[in-house]
């Protein structure tokens, strides 16, 4: 029962209790070891029988030992053996004779007890030897050891168990780690795309009123434009000024001849019309006018079915009037007379028509609709009598007409006779050049001019390079102002849209937001300047100021829109009445925070970035603002440039620093990097548009925070948060200046605003360094600093791929806040290695590059391989281009001493 029990059991797989006696190895085990121990165990089941087995004999030797110590030794005696078998008893020979003695006067006792036992004993020893004690306990000692050497298989397994699972969750954090970031980053990305989302909502919100305000000017041309429609197409369906004119004699037919004639052949015919209306206009004509009236009870479309009739009945009837010069008879004929407005339509497109024919055009590319005076050629509208006149087309009675578009399309020359001379003649997008040779010109005298002004202008360059040699400086300038050339402007200038694409362009750029809620919180801003002004004594400028500043100006540079230049102000501040109308105007632009209209108006100019640009794009807009508000700038830095420049530790593009150092740490970094043989990155991230992007409430909450705040200058801070605040610009383009609508984006080219964007970035740099602390490695000896930046161009590094990835993701994180973004296609990452890494920028993947890939710090060679061979390659590419550049100047005949 109770193996059948047993069996039940372990076929329904519950476990089965041990019983005292028996030993299983755990289930634990790996198959190996459990073979192993499960044989030890079988093997010590069948010593543990032969136990059994002895267990008598030895337990009858234990009692016998036992008596004989009771009766052969006393309880000192047994201490004395004791310590006899203990080392380092002291005496032991004499306590040994003193057990000795014991013993002996005990040995009869000792021999009965033996006598006793004896037989038992003796059977005890023939069944059982001394030699099967030794190997039994030889093969429990063996099966030990087989336990003891599986337990230290198991044990090593565990260890290695430990060690991979330590692994393991150290991969585990790592993946984890890894999968926060990427979570982060999608938490960043999707804030970022809910954030474009809602401005996109908003201005789609403002284009919908604006589309709304537009349908409803369409709305009301659409209404205007079906009257005229029913003008134009219904006229001659209305009974009010419609006729029907019939003709068919000689036109000097006297008026009462005719008039008889038509009414006797209507009646004739017996037509449905209304003749005692009819008559003839004129005193000789050869037709008659016949008004059409609506019967009684008749539509328009009644009417027109009978008009349509009659003129069908007059035409079949063939009633001959007369006889042709060209021989053939003359039949009497009716047609409707057609609107005065229609006929001149139709006037209009048969002259355009011929006009075209006669000046040589294609009759073939002509498409005319005479009725309504709507004539193309080449597929190009040139005349209309029904919409409306584009820009540049002429007036006419019964229409417009575009004299350009027809000049552009025949292509063709127009002969002339004029008076000897050079004349010119405009007429509107038409320009003529056009003149004749004067009685007794000589061709050859002209020629031999032309070449003698080609000399002379070859000899004065020779004589300016020799100059130019000698260190003559104005020369030199002058030179290059002749020598620059703005042809570039026509490729872009030559289209007729070249002003609507010029202003989209650059309004995508710096026109993103709604000027309504930027001009909300810059005046918020300056509400909270405000209040603290009121709490601090305002200090005005001193003429000491004015010096400092006067030290910094420099000759030669552009002037404003106001022509006013550096030299002219140098020149007025020492007087000492307009020094002090200077110094004044200054005070009062501190203490209104407000600046003049004209001393705030700029011009911006495109410099091209490409030899020749073919689209706006390939332009860079630098404003040139007006002496006087540079002057200002500068005077609100003099005060309170050092407040908010201190606390931007990373920026090296401030007062005390140099951008050298900057060069001089990362190529420190590179240098060691690649000596020691360690892991390091080096990232170039590249803002895209920063100056044209960057939110100008972002600026001015900035410099408020630092200025005016935490810096104690808030006058200084309200003014310069009103020079930030720019709501137009105006771009400077072959002689004209197009208006742009700006939103976003600071003056490149104010003194002030490159101050206040540094220090703005390195503020973001620096909290993304510090917000990526965690991530940074503890071993390795990392660099104490992870970034430093100049102006926009910000550089980060690290030994850690997943440390850089973590700075990436901040700096894409909290640059959109300020309207800035990273370009992933500009930014460069190099690392020394040669394996392939990839990092995330603003949600595109870009490649890091190996250690020989050289980045431009500030326009210095970078490379973790790269040595002196590199910046000697790139000093001797600068002096060639320097030598091509001036190669006249450094080949002339100049003396070299």
């Amino acid at each position: 029962m109770g193996k059948r029990g047993q069996k039940r059991a372990l076929d329904s797989g519950e476990e089965v209790p041990l019983r005292s006696d028996e030993l299983r190895p755990p289930d634990e085990l790996p198959e190996r070891e459990a073979a192993a121990v499960r044989a030890a165990l079988e093997r010590w089941r069948e010593l543990r029988l032969r136990v059994e087995v002895l267990r008598p004999m030895l337990e009858h030797e234990d009692r016998l030992m036992q008596d004989i110590l009771d009766r052969g030794l006393g309880s000192e005696d047994r201490k004395t053996l004791r310590k006899l078998a203990s080392v380092g008893a002291r005496d032991a020979e004499a306590e040994a004779a003193q057990v000795a003695d014991s013993v002996g006067q005990e040995r009869h006792r000792l021999q009965e007890i033996l006598m006793q036992n004896h037989r038992e004993l003796l059977e005890l020893s023939t069944t059982t030897t001394p030699d099967d004690k030794k190997e039994l306990i030889s093969e429990m000692d063996s099966v030990l050891d087989e336990l003891k050497k599986a337990q230290d298989a198991v044990h090593v397994e565990l260890l290695a168990t430990k060690e991979n699972r330590e692994e393991i969750v150290a991969q585990v954090r790592e993946d984890v780690d890894g999968l926060s970031c990427r979570v982060v980053a999608a938490e960043q990305t999707v804030a970022q795309h809910v954030a474009q989302t809602m401005s996109l909502l908003e201005a789609m919100t403002e284009r919908h009123c604006v589309m709304e305000q537009n349908v409803k000017k369409v709305g009301e041309k659409q209404e205007s434009l079906l009257q005229r429609l029913e003008l134009l197409e219904g006229k001659f369906a209305k009974v009010d000024f419609q006729v029907s004119s019939t003709r068919g004699w000689d036109a000097d037919q006297h008026h009462e001849e005719t008039l008889r004639l038509v009414k006797q052949h209507l009646c004739a015919i017996n037509v449905d019309l209304d003749l005692s209306q009819a008559f003839v206009p004129g005193l000789r004509r050869g037709f008659a006018i016949v008004l059409l009236q609506k019967n009684a009870g008749e539509s328009e479309g009644d009417m027109r079915t009978r008009v349509q009739s009659i003129l069908r009945a007059v035409r079949d009837a063939k009633i001959v009037t007369g006889q042709r010069r060209e021989r053939g008879h003359r039949f009497l004929f009716a047609a409707m007379s057609q609107s005065p407005e229609r006929r001149k339509r139709a006037q209009l497109a048969g002259k355009v028509k011929r006009l075209i024919i006669e000046e040589g055009g294609d009759p073939c590319g002509i498409e005319v609709e005479y009725g309504t005076a709507n004539l193309w050629y080449n597929s190009v509208k040139i005349a209309s009598g029904v919409t409306s006149a584009p820009e540049g087309a002429q007036a006419e009675k019964a229409g417009w007409l575009h004299l350009g578009n027809i000049a552009r399309q025949i292509g063709s020359a127009e002969e002339v006779i004029c008076d000897p001379g050079k004349f010119h003649s405009e007429l509107g997008e038409l320009q003529m050049l056009f003149g004749k040779g004067t009685e007794g010109e000589d061709g050859e005298t002209w020629k031999a001019v032309r070449k003698r002004q080609i000399q002379e202008q070859r000899s004065w360059k020779k004589r300016s390079m020799q100059k130019i040699a000698e260190q003559d400086w104005n020369v030199k300038k002058v030179l290059v102002e002749t020598s620059r050339d703005h042809s570039w402007e026509l490729a872009l200038t030559e289209k007729e849209d070249w002003r609507t694409t010029l202003r989209q362009h650059f309004e995508g750029i710096f026109h993103k937001q709604r000027p309504g809620e930027v001009a909300m919180r810059i005046q918020t801003i300056l509400l909270r300047l405000s209040y603290l002004c009121k709490r601090t004594a305002w200090k005005p400028f001193k003429m000491e100021d004015l010096y400092a500043v006067r030290l910094k100006w420099k000759n030669g540079k552009s002037c404003g829109p106001d022509m006013v230049s550096h030299e002219g102000l140098k020149a007025m501040l020492p007087h000492p009445v307009w020094g002090e109308r200077l110094r004044e105007l200054f005070n009062d632009m501190l203490y209104t925070a407000r600046v003049a209209e004209n001393i705030e108006a700029s011009v911006t100019v495109l410099l091209a970035k490409v030899t020749q640009p073919t689209e706006w794009g390939d332009t860079r807009p630098i404003t040139l603002s007006s002496v006087l508000l540079k002057t200002f700038g500068q005077l609100l830095l003099l005060r309170s440039g050092d407040v908010i420049q201190t606390p931007a530790r990373l920026q090296w593009c401030r007062r005390g620093r140099q951008g050298i150092e900057l060069i001089m740490i990362l190529r420190r970094l590179a240098r060691m990097a690649h000596d020691w043989g360690l892991e390091f990155y080096i990232a170039k991230l590249d803002i895209r548009k920063a100056f044209d992007s960057v939110f100008q409430e972002s600026l001015a909450q900035h410099v408020s925070e630092t200025v005016g705040e935490q810096g104690g200058h808030p006058w200084e801070a309200r003014a310069w948060v009103s020079l930030l605040h720019a709501e137009k610009i105006a771009v400077q383009v072959a002689g004209e200046s197009i208006p742009i609508r700006q939103s976003n984006g600071v003056r490149q080219g104010a003194p002030e605003s490159p101050v206040a964007f540094g220090a703005l970035v390195a503020k973001d740099l620096d909290a993304s360094i510090t917000a990526a602390q965690p991530s940074k490695p503890r071993t390795g000896h990392p660099p104490p600093e992870d970034g430093g930046s100049y102006m926009d161009d910000n550089y980060i590094w690290s030994t850690s791929k997943r440390h850089l990835q973590q700075l990436l993701g901040e700096m894409s994180g909290r640059l959109p806040k300020r309207g800035l973004h990273l370009h992933p296609a500009k930014t460069d990452i190099i690392h020394n290695s040669e394996k392939k890494v990839t990092f995330e920028v603003a949600g595109q993947t870009v490649a890091a590059k190996g250690p020989n890939h050289v980045i431009h710090v500030l326009g210095s060679p970078l490379s973790f391989q790269g040595g002196t061979a590199m910046l000697v390659a790139e000093m001797q590419a600068r002096a060639r281009k320097a030598f091509w550049a001036h190669r006249e100047a450094f080949t002339s005949g100049a003396s070299l001493t």
